[in-house]
């Protein structure tokens, strides 16, 4: 991408482009490779915790509870069961920041805000994924043991063709299926002979 950084563009792939592949039926397993993956860092004012009789434990244990997507139901369509979440996670920082927490020894709450800071990093860097020389973001995909190469491979194409991905290319740089593909056309050829 031109107007993206690799930092941008990990974090676009892990939010948009894993997660739609990561609901295609029969697969198992995905991994992202390469860029910055985006890691956020909450500092604790240990003497303003005091202050407050809080814990660091107790702050982490508020910070993930807002963090929740939880489920609430299921809707069955065409045969197929789909799952219902309430949206919890955090889309900034100052979400983080907001979350409330409790002070039972003056009956009122306050924010992380007031006991710290919250600060945008990146993960450091523990893979490097490179195309023809220079630095790209690498999806790998691992479908299930039973699930139907050609079907998980269509699915997965039809999944990426529904992103709307502005400024973001994606490209296949190695599908197991056309080998699939050419061995059935090579079995079908040998048959008709």
């Amino acid at each position: 991408s031109e107007v993206y950084d690799l930092k941008q563009l990990r974090f676009i792939t892990d939010t948009k482009i894993k997660q739609a592949i990561e609901k295609t039926e029969g697969i198992s397993e995905v991994f992202v490779s390469g860029g910055e993956e985006r890691e956020i860092l909450v500092s604790i004012d240990k003497n303003k915790l005091f202050a407050y009789r809080l814990t660091v434990e107790e702050v982490v244990k508020y910070i993930q509870y807002y963090n929740l997507n939880l489920p609430v139901g299921k809707i069955i369509k065409n045969n197929k069961e789909i799952f219902v979440y309430t949206i919890g996670r955090y889309t900034n920082i100052n979400d983080i920041l907001s979350v409330p927490l409790p002070v039972r020894s003056e009956n009122k709450y306050i924010t992380v805000r007031d006991v710290g800071k919250v600060i945008d990093y990146h993960k450091e860097i523990d893979s490097l994924s490179t195309v023809d020389g220079s630095e790209k973001i690498t999806v790998y995909i691992q479908k299930a043991g039973n699930a139907n190469e050609l079907e998980v491979i269509n699915s997965i194409k039809n999944e990426l063709k529904k992103i709307s991905l502005k400024d973001v290319k994606t490209e296949i740089i190695f599908d197991a299926t056309e080998k699939i593909v050419q061995s059935i056309k090579n079995v079908v050829t040998t048959l008709v002979i």
